[in-house]
């Protein structure tokens, strides 16, 4: 990293520090005091501040009640002279920067090939991105950002994200998953890979769909344009290709906690679920991995759909003595 590059990591690692002090004592006239005077040390620190808050645009967010009381604090004139804002705004905003500096500091890092996201059992994680974009990643989900370049690529390994994109005509958003390319300017969408399968769903704007460019490679010269309300299915297996429209509030609703189905293999529903459960869930034979199942699974009671499920479907459910979920078509005899 050259001098410049360490400097910049410097600033927005002290930034960092101040947002630590500054949300432990919001009331504090002396911590206020020192920060407006680093602030004040040099140019910089106050530019930094200024791009942290076009990047993160996170203003509006401030509690009121922390913009009242620094406000009250000092009425000094910020160090960033190119903001138009009335003081108490101006201190929020200036708030807001402490908060997102280390989130710039991960922004600024990110545009590195080996920035990875990740999220655990059982947890979502949503995450702002450099150019203000966000993701949203479902458990068990792996991506890796790479923004250094001209264009904007996220690469997921496997699991499930919605991806909100600020648009950029200039640096196309770019999402690879498996062996496709999944390509947006502005719009809001979700890709899901699992098993060999992906899953593109559209809520606003437009993508293009392609395989992903390679010698020989299967239908290289085609790509698909899927708008809003349309899902776009690949199978890696066969390489199917299907497109059919949904309701985007039920393929995304695993956002809200919910995996809603209709008609769905329960082996795919199995394969979801486990991204969820912290015990795996084995399915043992082709009779219950082929029936359909059709309803919600809210994945924080999972045992609770699994005590349930034998009601619905013709499976027997079992446990190990390890606390492993089994399940086997109930006209199968237990061995």
């Amino acid at each position: 990293m050259n001098e410049h590059g360490s400097e910049r990591v410097r600033q927005l690692g002290e930034a960092s520090q101040w947002l630590v002090r500054l949300r432990a004592e919001p009331h504090s006239e002396d911590t206020v005091a020192t920060w407006l005077r680093w602030c004040e040390q040099d140019p910089e620190n106050a530019s930094a501040f200024e791009r942290v808050q076009r990047l993160w645009g996170q203003m509006d967010q401030v509690s009121e009640q922390i913009a009242e009381s620094i406000a009250i604090v000092t009425d000094r004139p910020s160090p960033v002279k190119s903001w138009r804002v009335p003081p108490r705004s101006r201190i929020a905003a200036m708030l807001v920067c402490a908060m997102g500096a280390g989130a710039a500091w991960f922004a600024l890092h990110s545009r590195a090939p080996n920035a990875h996201l990740n999220t655990s059992v059982p947890e979502n994680r949503v995450a702002s991105l450099p150019d203000g974009s966000s993701i949203n990643l479902a458990a068990k989900t792996s991506v890796a950002v790479d923004f250094g370049g001209a264009e904007r690529r996220i690469r997921m390994s496997s699991g499930e994200a919605y991806f909100k994109v600020r648009p950029d005509k200039s640096r196309p958003f770019v999402v690879r998953a498996g062996s496709l390319d999944v390509v947006a300017v502005g719009t809001a969408f979700d890709v899901k890979s699992i098993d060999g399968r992906v899953a593109v769903t559209v809520q606003e704007g437009i993508v293009s769909v392609a395989p992903i460019k390679t010698d020989g490679g299967w239908l290289s010269n085609t790509a698909w344009r899927v708008g809003p309300g349309y899902q776009f299915l690949y199978s890696e297996r066969d390489s199917s290709v299907g497109l059919s429209s949904v309701d985007t509030s039920a393929a995304l609703s695993w956002r809200d906690g919910r995996l809603e189905y209709v008609n769905t293999p329960l082996a795919q529903v199995v394969s979801d679920v486990n991204r969820y459960a912290r015990q795996p869930i084995e399915i043992l034979d082709d009779s219950a991995a082929q029936l359909t199942f059709t309803g919600t699974v809210f994945t924080d009671s999972i045992d609770d759909w699994l005590q349930g499920l034998p009601v619905a479907l013709p499976v027997r459910l079992e446990r190990t003595p390890t606390g492993q979920f089994q399940l086997r078509g109930a006209a199968l005899p237990i061995k």
